[in-house]
């Protein structure tokens, strides 16, 4: 989404489900996450951004190994060189 002439927003959201069924000695698996990053532009090949990722995992059978967790980043994303484009995020779990 752009939100101005030099700032944009990205949000997202994503689900995964592994059903395994009874036996295999596996258990079935769920992932909830949902990403908010915000763009800056820097120049106008380059972006800089700041992040935050809230995410869920339930393990079936086995509350112990239930989590949540959040993520905070920032980053940049773009043509670094003109051979080299792409996204790097540094962030704290």
């Amino acid at each position: 989404f752009g939100l101005t002439e030099k700032t944009s927003l990205g949000l997202g959201a994503r689900y995964e489900k592994s059903d395994y069924g009874i036996g295999g000695g596996f258990r079935d698996y769920s992932n909830f996450s949902v990403p908010l990053d915000v763009y800056f532009e820097y120049s106008p090949k380059l972006e800089l951004s700041a992040g935050y990722r809230y995410r869920t995992n339930d393990v079936g059978g086995a509350g112990t190994l239930d989590s949540d967790d959040h993520f905070l980043s920032i980053g940049a994303r773009g043509e670094f060189t003109p051979k080299m484009s792409g996204q790097i995020r540094i962030g704290y779990a």
